[in-house]
């Protein structure tokens, strides 16, 4: 048993964190945590970086990880050691911004394989360029597919290629605004979760119930057979889930350029403040 008594986080300025954080600590393999605190956005991020991924799956199902998150404004992120590494060797934004050195709260110092990032922005731009290639080009697939099936009037398999088309965005959107995507989830929970971050999404899925949306009720009906005289019905209908689609990828480009000016003022800070420190050194 490892033992967590002397442990403090005075930066989470959260006595009902920090002594969950002193148990998890004595209970569980932690290797890291971060935290960065967002004052001028919804939540707080705190990334817990432990060893196994069916502890990460089970302790992100705590009760408490809602209760921080709807009390405090603090999201909490596990991830399991072989997929942070993962993700950084992508280039994944959001886990270079949040997993800075400046960000670190706790290191298990016996613990073998941490996140070290060094790098600076020069070094990661061309890891950025490349993760926002693989969406621009992925993207472009799904999208030419929609349009090729708009064009042969294919209106069911329009609807279902969109219904791909909005996932792929919202996956984006979900590890870029949380670190991790919400695959097992329907389409109406992905999107309330995310209006949580982005309230702006709700003007483009206009709800026909209290947590349900008309055009992810239209993309489960997509399967039924629609008349052939519905055609100017059907229009309308593409038009509609076209802006909708639109306004999810211009999300994203806003929120990685987003990410990419936070890289780079932190890094820019980071070099800055060791400069200082190393034109004041005295030989």
């Amino acid at each position: 048993m490892k033992t967590s008594e002397k442990l403090l986080f005075p930066k989470l300025e959260n006595e009902f964190l920090e002594n969950i954080l002193r148990q998890l600590v004595n209970q569980h393999t932690i290797i890291q945590m971060f935290f960065t605190k967002q004052p001028s956005s919804v939540y707080s991020y705190l990334i817990i970086h432990i060893e196994k991924n069916i502890d990460a799956e089970q302790l992100q199902q705590n009760k408490w990880v809602n209760k921080v998150r709807n009390r405090y404004q603090i999201d909490v992120y596990f991830i399991y050691s072989q997929k942070l590494h993962h993700l950084f060797s992508l280039g994944h934004p959001f886990i270079e911004f949040y997993c800075q050195p400046s960000a670190l709260i706790y290191k298990d110092e016996e613990c073998e394989n941490p996140l070290i990032i060094t790098r600076d922005w020069k070094k990661y731009k061309k890891r950025f360029t490349m993760f926002q290639d693989h969406f621009y080009h992925d993207h472009d697939l799904h999208k030419s597919q929609v349009q090729n099936l708009i064009s042969e009037g294919s209106s069911n398999s329009v609807f279902t290629s969109y219904a791909r088309l909005i996932e792929y965005d919202l996956e984006y959107l979900e590890e870029l605004y949380s670190g991790n995507k919400s695959a097992l989830l329907s389409l109406d929970e992905r999107i309330n979760n995310l209006i949580e971050y982005i309230p702006e999404i709700q003007k483009y899925f206009v709800r026909n119930s209290h947590n349900k949306y008309y055009l992810t009720d239209l993309f489960a009906k997509a399967k039924e057979a629609t008349a052939d005289d519905d055609a100017i019905y059907r229009n309308e209908m593409y038009e509609a889930v076209g802006i909708a689609e639109k306004s999810l990828y211009r999300l994203i480009e806003e929120r990685l350029d987003e990410l990419k000016k936070l890289i780079k003022k932190g890094l820019y800070k980071k070099t800055k403040f060791h400069v200082k420190l190393t034109t004041n050194v005295k030989i």
